[in-house]
C-alpha cells in the first residue's frame, strides 16, 4: 500500500497525463498507463472527470472574469466573519491562489460533484466522457508542422517518462501549429501558464516564450513566473507579458488590437516615416489599443466578453444571444486622453463580479445577505473606470439593441449631478461594492465571498426605462472635493446596467425595427 507522499504524487501525475491528453501531446506508451490507471482506480477516474470539467466551456477563463452565467450565492455558502464583516489579511507578496481541491480530500465531495458523482465516476460515464473528450481532440488539434497528425505521434527525444521517478513526466517543448475553424480551446503553456484561441484561428508556438497569432483572436494568462517575459508576435508588432493577462485580435486586411486585463505589457511597435528606431507603449490593465505595420495606434473604446472564450470587439458583437441589451459604449475621450476600455459583460451580473476595468479587484456585491436585488440579478453590465470616478467632464454613450431598463450605481456619498436626477428615479434599493485587495494604497485584506461580506462602501440604484433602442448618454461622476485617505470614504465611480423592458416573444416582433432603429437613433443628453 502507498504512502500519503507516493498517493500525492501519483494524484498528480495523473493530473498531468490527463492535461498532456487534454492537449494531443500523449505517446502511446503514456496513453496505455492512463487508461490502465482509470481503469484500475476509482480515485483516478474521479480525478480524471475533474480536470477534464475545468477544461470543458473554458472555466478557468470564467472564473477569472467572474462575469458569465453567475448565480446568486447562498447564504449558506458565505463565510461569516462576526459582526463587523472584517475581512482577513491576505500576503500581498504571493500570487493569487487557484482554487484546488486538495489531493487527499475525500473522493466523494472533493470536487463539488455530489450530485453526479455516481455516474460520472462509473464505467460507462467514463466511457462516455473519454469518447467526448476524444472527438474534441480529433477536431481542434491538427498537427505538428502544419498538418502533421497529433494522435499517437513519437515522442521528442528526452520526453519519455522516468521509471524511476514513477511515471514522472518531463516537460520538454514541443513547436507545433494550432490551426482552429471555429469553437475554442484551451491550451496549456508549460511553466508559462495557458492560452485561450477562438476560432477561425493560427497560432503557431515557436519557442516555451514566443508564439505567433497569424490570424485570430486568443487570450494568455501568465501564471508562472517563468513565464515572465512570454512574447506573442503579430502582422504589425509583438507583445511583451509583464506578468499579466491580455488578449490579441488579428484580422487579415486590418489592424491587430491588444487589450490588456491585468498587470502589464510592453507593446513593440515596428519602424514608422517618424521613428526609423520603432518604439515601446506600455499598457497596464484596462487599457487596449489597435495598431498597424507603421506604428499608428488608436484606443479601442470597449469590448464584449462574458460567453466568449477571449473577447469580442464592441463592432463585432451583434445582440447574441437573444436578450443582449448592451452592445457598445462609447465616451468623450480623445486617445491623448485615454487608453482604457470599457468592458460589457452580457448576462454577467451577479455577486462578486469585478465592478470596473481598470481595478481587477473591486467587487460588485449585495449589501446585505440579501443579496444584489433579484431584477439585476444575470443583467448585462458595463466595467466602467474607477479612474474616471473624479472626472466631471466625461459623457458615456451607452448603446441599446431593445427597450429595456437602465440602471446607475451612484455612490451614495455623492450629490446625484443633474443629468442623473432629470434622467433617471431613485429606487429604494443599494449596491455593495467589495475594494477587496489593494497593494497601491497598502490594503492588506482577503476579498469577501457572497453577499454581504466584507462590503466597504455602497451605492444607490437608478433607473430609467428606455421605450426604444438607441443611445443614452450619461455625464460624469460630478464635482466634489475628496482627499484619499480612506478607502471606505473615497469617492467612487458609478455603474451601469440593462435589463430587456419587455419579454422576449414580444421583442421577437419587432427585432427588424430595433436594428434600424438603433442605426438612426440620435444621441440624447440629459
Amino acid at each position: 500500500m502507498n504512502d500519503g507522499s507516493e498517493t500525492r504524487m501519483t494524484d498528480a501525475d495523473v493530473v498531468a497525463l490527463v492535461e498532456r491528453y487534454l492537449d494531443g501531446d500523449l505517446t502511446a506508451e503514456q496513453q496505455s498507463t492512463l487508461f490502465d490507471r482509470l481503469r484500475l482506480d476509482e480515485r483516478a477516474r474521479t480525478l480524471f472527470v475533474h480536470t477534464i470539467t475545468r477544461a470543458a466551456y473554458l472555466s478557468e477563463l470564467l472564473a477569472q472574469q467572474r462575469s458569465a452565467n453567475v448565480e446568486p450565492v447562498s447564504r449558506s455558502d458565505s463565510p461569516r466573519s462576526g459582526e463587523t464583516r472584517g475581512c482577513p489579511v491576505v500576503d500581498l507578496s504571493s500570487p493569487n491562489p487557484v482554487d484546488l481541491p486538495a489531493p487527499d480530500s475525500p473522493s466523494g465531495t472533493s470536487f463539488g460533484w455530489v450530485e453526479m458523482r455516481g455516474w460520472l465516476t462509473g464505467w460507462g460515464g467514463l466511457v462516455l466522457i473519454v469518447v467526448a473528450v476524444t472527438a474534441a481532440c480529433g477536431l481542434f488539434w491538427m498537427g505538428r508542422d502544419r498538418g502533421a497528425e497529433l494522435a499517437n505521434r513519437p515522442a521528442p527525444s528526452g520526453a519519455a517518462p522516468n521509471a524511476s521517478s514513477r511515471g514522472a513526466i518531463q516537460e520538454v517543448f514541443d513547436p507545433r501549429s494550432i490551426y482552429l475553424a471555429a469553437g475554442s480551446v484551451r491550451l496549456t503553456l508549460p511553466k508559462v501558464g495557458y492560452m485561450l484561441v477562438d476560432g477561425p484561428a493560427d497560432v503557431d508556438l515557436v519557442t516555451p516564450l514566443r508564439a505567433r497569432l497569424n490570424r485570430g483572436r486568443i487570450r494568455v494568462r501568465v501564471t508562472e513566473k517563468s513565464g515572465r517575459g512570454f512574447v506573442v508576435e503579430t502582422p504589425d508588432g509583438e507583445i511583451v507579458d509583464l506578468s499579466t493577462e491580455f488578449g490579441i485580435d488579428v484580422k487579415e486586411g486590418k489592424n491587430s488590437g491588444i487589450v490588456v486585463f491585468d498587470g502589464a505589457v510592453d507593446l513593440h511597435l515596428g519602424k514608422s516615416a517618424a521613428n526609423e528606431m520603432g518604439r515601446i507603449e506600455r499598457l497596464i490593465g484596462g487599457e487596449g489599443v489597435t495598431f498597424d505595420k507603421a506604428g499608428k495606434v488608436d484606443r479601442v473604446v470597449s469590448i464584449v466578453t462574458g460567453n466568449v472564450a477571449t473577447y469580442l470587439p464592441d463592432d463585432e458583437a451583434t445582440p447574441r444571444p437573444r436578450d443582449t441589451v448592451i452592445t457598445k459604449v462609447t465616451d468623450n475621450l480623445r486617445n491623448e486622453d485615454t487608453k482604457k476600455f470599457y468592458e460589457i459583460v452580457p448576462g454577467g451580473l451577479g455577486e462578486d463580479v469585478l465592478a470596473y476595468a481598470d481595478r481587477p479587484m473591486h467587487e460588485w456585491n449585495g449589501l446585505t445577505r440579501d443579496g444584489i436585488p433579484k431584477f439585476l440579478i444575470g443583467a448585462d453590465y458595463v466595467k466602467t473606470f474607477s479612474d474616471d470616478d473624479l472626472r466631471s467632464d466625461v459623457t458615456i454613450n451607452v448603446w441599446l439593441s431593445r427597450p429595456a431598463k437602465l440602471y446607475v450605481f451612484f455612490d451614495k456619498n455623492l450629490k446625484p449631478p443633474q443629468w442623473l436626477e432629470s434622467g433617471f428615479r431613485m429606487t429604494d434599493q443599494v449596491m455593495g461594492i467589495d475594494l477587496g485587495p489593494w497593494p497601491e494604497i497598502g490594503r492588506t485584506v482577503r476579498r469577501g465571498v457572497g453577499p454581504g461580506e466584507c462590503i466597504d462602501h455602497s451605492f444607490r440604484i437608478w433607473e430609467r426605462v428606455v421605450k426604444e433602442p438607441g443611445i443614452v448618454t450619461l455625464g460624469g461622476n460630478g464635482t466634489y472635493n475628496a482627499v484619499r485617505r480612506c478607502p471606505e470614504r473615497s469617492p467612487y465611480m458609478y455603474g451601469i446596467a440593462a435589463v430587456p423592458l419587455y419579454l422576449e416573444k414580444t421583442r421577437s416582433k419587432t427585432t427588424r425595427k430595433e436594428k434600424t432603429l438603433l442605426k438612426e437613433q440620435p444621441i440624447t443628453s440629459y
